[in-house]
């Protein structure tokens, strides 16, 4: 199991600039402590000024202040771009960060109808728009001579461009997968690989990785679990009973307004005759969709959630987040990288599903 970052952009700064000071600064800190990559939002439109629009522009300076992590815009709204101005984008990202560059595509929110405004189609659209935008970005990246595409929404003669990616044949792409069975498949039919819900509990994570690995099967692709990234907010104390504590009520107030705005992201955890308001944040940790405790719990809540979804590959901690100090947060990362993760590192999803070779 590798184990990376997820900045979300959950601050509550006046200024944007001041909030994406302490983005940087955690993913600064990250590289250090030894994370091997590192996801940043991007939304188009927000309530707060720290909503990052620029992903991208963000990796660029991130990449600048760091040595190995990876980094990824998570994600590019693609029905919102010209794909063909995207895959020369991160093209040239790749370029820039000498191969550290993951891209990260997905269909976008379903509020209102930022597309429709832009003149892009109504949001319905988006999932159809999604996959003939990745077709497009991918031919893009990885034909060697001018082609012509003709699709529903994009037509196009005479298509190349330069650079083609530094990584070859193309770098690592994610997909947002967060409820589309659909979605699932067109990733592991592709070659992407799965970034999964925030919030969703290990019962209904394992349902999704069972759709990716079993559309991969069907396509001739062997053991893939470990493609699979799976976020969770994850808090490390020293003491065994102080975790939710120190949490509760910073992150308590950032999931209420996630409700308000967001609340078809809690659906999976209403309870049967219940109703969002019984989606609190201890109701949430136990359910491990938030995983709190000292190192020994963590470790134990991780290891029965990779259990009961069969096994993933990557474990990206939420970051991003107005919760205590930089020094608390930063804390509480490096308590994970010394305490937890060594041991949840030997685990690989893969292997354990290849059958023994008969003698």
């Amino acid at each position: 199991m590798e184990f990376g970052l997820f900045s979300h952009d959950e601050r509550n700064f006046k200024v944007a600039a001041d909030a994406w000071d302490e983005d940087l600064y955690e993913i600064v800190a990250g590289d250090r402590l030894g994370f091997s990559e590192a996801w940043i939002t991007e939304h188009s439109t927000g309530p707060r000024p720290g909503i990052q629009p620029c992903a991208d522009l963000f990796i660029i300076k991130a990449a600048t202040l760091t040595k190995q992590i990876r980094l990824g815009p998570g994600i590019h709204a693609l029905p919102m771009f010209h794909p063909i101005q995207v895959a020369t984008q991160i093209a040239v990202c790749d370029h820039l960060t000498r191969g550290r560059y993951m891209a990260g595509f997905g269909a976008g929110g379903e509020q209102g109808n930022t597309s429709g405004r832009l003149g892009l189609g109504d949001v319905s659209e988006r999932y159809e728009r999604l996959y003939e935008g990745l077709d497009l970005v991918l031919q893009c990246l990885t034909e060697k001579e001018p082609f012509d595409f003709d699709g529903q929404f994009w037509r196009c003669t005479d298509v190349q461009i330069n650079p083609k990616p530094y990584q070859q044949p193309r770098m690592p792409i994610g997909l947002a997968c967060s409820r589309k069975g659909k979605t699932l498949a067109v990733a592991a039919e592709k070659g992407l690989f799965p970034l999964i819900s925030f919030f969703d509990p290990p019962a209904r994570l394992k349902e999704m990785a069972e759709v990716f690995t079993d559309a991969a099967q069907a396509v001739g692709r062997g053991p893939c679990r470990s493609e699979i990234r799976i976020p969770r907010y994850i808090h490390v104390s020293e003491k065994r009973t102080g975790g939710r504590d120190e949490v509760r009520e910073a992150l308590t107030s950032q999931l209420e307004r996630r409700k308000r705005s967001m609340g078809w992201q809690f659906k999976q955890l209403v309870p049967e005759d219940g109703s969002l308001a019984d989606v609190t944040f201890d109701a949430m940790v136990d359910a491990g969709s938030i995983i709190v405790g000292d190192p020994d719990m963590v470790y134990e809540r991780i290891k029965d959630t990779y259990d009961e979804v069969g096994g993933f590959g990557v474990l990206l901690l939420m970051v991003g987040r107005d919760i205590g100090s930089r020094r608390q947060r930063v804390r509480s990362m490096k308590l994970f990288m010394e305490e937890v993760a060594p041991r949840l590192a030997s685990l690989n999803p893969d292997r354990e599903r290849i059958p023994a070779m008969s003698s």
